[in-house]
């Protein structure tokens, strides 16, 4: 059976990548030739690869949406309400968006609307390619943790142990720092080209794997403290001769 990558997208789906087709695609696309038949893929195959989300990664445009240009003259002209129910901002705001009786009036707001569409049309195709660049710098990143530790996805994370995640962290939080300095440092900060977007997406998902492990070895080391502490209080089981352990630990019990 061919290696397969699954992972969950942005929206919930779930999507895989492997021989034969270029790209992350959804994993009940069809493909010709029974590609997936012939790979022994069955659509089933559990997620053993990380999104970008799932440790913080986002490109700029995700991180700080900006404000979409407002469409105007398309209202019609307000009444004004008597009842206390509309305030005067209330009704200026509505009669500034009223579409204007002069024809000169219609064709700035068509104008002003064109803009606006324009705009974001050109914002979206900006959002996409920034989303792609960081998409590669993620990826750019689990290819390195890949080459330099063996192991990825989310199965063999989960299984890591504290020993375990002490030995990689140094040599992640370096791999992190040769990166920075190797793309410039700080003078990335700022940068929204394509490539810089790639390559802060790279460093931030060193930084993101090194902060998710820390956390992970943090809670499993306290998980392993409070299951000693509660077999330290445990009484020996009835019949079973008292070792030397068990009578220091009740002496002090007893001090207590």
């Amino acid at each position: 059976m061919a290696e397969v990558e699954v992972r969950r997208a942005p929206d919930g789906t779930l999507e895989h990548r492997h021989d034969g087709y270029d790209g992350w695609h959804p994993v009940s696309q069809k493909h010709k030739n029974h590609l997936h038949e012939n790979l022994g893929i069955t659509g089933r195959e559990k997620q053993n690869r990380r999104s970008p989300s799932s440790i913080g990664v986002y490109s700029d445009s995700q991180k700080n949406p900006d404000s979409k240009p407002k469409v105007v003259g398309t209202g019609s002209k307000p009444q004004w309400r008597w009842d206390d129910s509309m305030t005067v901002k209330d009704y200026l705001t509505q009669y500034a968006n009223a579409r204007p009786k002069s024809a000169s009036g219609r064709v700035l707001c068509t104008a002003v609307n064109a803009t606006g569409w324009l705009y974001r049309m050109f914002r979206r195709k900006l959002d996409e390619k920034s989303a792609q660049a960081s998409e590669q710098g993620f990826e750019d990143a689990l290819k390195a943790f890949d080459e330099r530790f063996k192991f990825h996805g989310t199965d063999d994370f989960d299984r890591l142990t504290v020993d375990d995640i002490r030995l990689i962290d140094k040599d992640l939080t370096q791999m992190a720092r040769r990166k920075f300095e190797e793309y410039g440092g700080a003078s990335l900060k700022g940068k929204k080209d394509p490539e810089s977007l790639r390559r802060k997406a790279e460093i931030r998902t060193y930084v993101e794997l090194t902060r998710k492990l820390r956390e992970r070895a943090e809670a499993e080391a306290k998980e392993n403290m409070s299951r000693r502490s509660a077999d330290s209080t445990r009484e020996p089981e009835e019949g079973r001769q008292l070792t030397a352990r068990d009578i220091r630990e009740r002496n002090k019990r007893n001090r207590i």
